[in-house]
């Protein structure tokens, strides 16, 4: 009885033997779907990012973006424009900006934030003297309670600096302020109207942006000097959530607004 327990035993074992074997043989010629695997034990964190690269240079020509110097990733971005990048950006990865008038200037991904955000890219001109470009970068940290909104001067001319006044779009609210370049604001949901202002006055028209929770937006200044001619001062506001928009950052301190 003995004997022929081991011989059902090896039986048993020979027949396992033969199905790992003919398991295999499955896995190998069509594929892995059949395999069995062990989860691993670290996964890791995929955040969301979205990139945004803007051309602030004033000049004519279009600018295109080349990552590591393989994947065309714009063709013409132009003067005021500012479109969401496709595909993933890694740590070191270099996006080579080329035009016919500034040459070709190559930006280095440094390390990226640890969370879902909004990363800003911009080609710029150094100053106003300069046709030496330069780049700012910005990450939006995340926000749910308020709107962020960073107002940046990009303005490479002879005028002298300004502020932006900031109010109420809705009638009936009362409510204003006077933002310096170069910060983060977080402010309320609302309608807004932004201007160029010198001492006590504006010198531009009212540009109405609305703002939602959660969401990140621009003022920007631009213009100055260019290669052929020089660009009249703008102020422009977008927002990141749309793509199509025109957007730019700096290394910029965290406020509140309306606090």
């Amino acid at each position: 009885q003995g004997d022929q327990q081991a011989i059902h035993m090896a039986m048993f074992v020979l027949s396992l033997l033969a199905l790992a074997s003919a398991h295999s043989n499955t896995v190998q010629h069509s594929g892995a779907k059949q395999a069995l695997r062990a989860s691993p034990i670290a996964h890791k964190e995929q955040f969301k990012r979205k990139l945004v690269a803007c051309n602030t240079f004033p000049d004519d020509e279009p600018v295109s973006i080349t990552q590591n110097r393989k994947h065309k990733l714009e063709n013409a971005l132009g003067y005021k424009e500012c479109k969401a990048i496709t595909g993933p950006i890694e740590e070191g990865d270099q996006l080579v900006f080329e035009s016919k008038s500034a040459g070709t200037w190559t930006f280095q991904v440094g390390a990226l934030p640890e969370s879902d955000s909004s990363l800003l890219l911009v080609f710029e001109k150094r100053d106003e003297h300069s046709k030496v470009p330069a780049f700012q970068s910005f990450a939006f940290p995340p926000s749910k309670e308020d709107a962020q909104l960073a107002v940046i001067d990009a303005f490479k001319g002879k005028n002298g600096r300004t502020r932006v006044h900031l109010s109420d779009a809705i009638p009936g609210h009362q409510r204003a302020e006077d933002l310096d370049y170069d910060r983060v604001y977080a402010i309320e949901s609302g309608d807004y109207d932004l201007s160029i202002l010198v001492g006590e006055n504006a010198t531009s028209s009212p540009s109405k942006m609305h703002m939602t929770k959660g969401g990140d937006y621009v003022a920007l200044r631009i213009g100055g000097s260019g290669y052929a001619h020089d660009f009249d001062e703008e102020l422009v506001t977008f927002a990141l959530i749309d793509s199509n928009a025109f957007m730019t950052s700096a290394v910029v301190a965290l406020c509140a607004l309306f606090a």
